[in-house]
């Protein structure tokens, strides 16, 4: 269910959601925790936007560039205003990459 507070866009986007199935979250927590970047990628710059309220990847477990209170894991669902303005700011923050 999506959170009580949720704004009527993020409810009538989270309800469209199917459910996740088991083999799928397995699948998705061992690629997440086993990742490693390849060199290409650790050159990117990278920036990271979270929820202080992510039951998936808590808040204590992560080291965000920004942190958007009351924010939990669908971010781009439940506060796109937020997120756009964000991603505004870290593009006209970020240098152009040379290729």
């Amino acid at each position: 269910n999506p959170p009580p507070d949720a704004p009527p866009h993020a409810v009538a986007r989270w309800k469209r959601l199917t459910p996740p199935n088991a083999r799928f979250l397995r699948w998705a927590a061992t690629a997440v925790l086993n990742w490693q970047p390849s060199p290409a990628a650790q050159a990117v710059p990278t920036r990271h936007l979270h929820g202080d309220k992510d039951d998936v990847f808590p808040i204590e477990l992560v080291s965000p560039d920004e942190i958007i209170v009351g924010g939990g894991h669908v971010l781009p669902i439940t506060h796109p205003e937020q997120v756009r303005a964000f991603l505004q700011s870290a593009g006209a923050s970020s240098a152009p990459v040379s290729t």
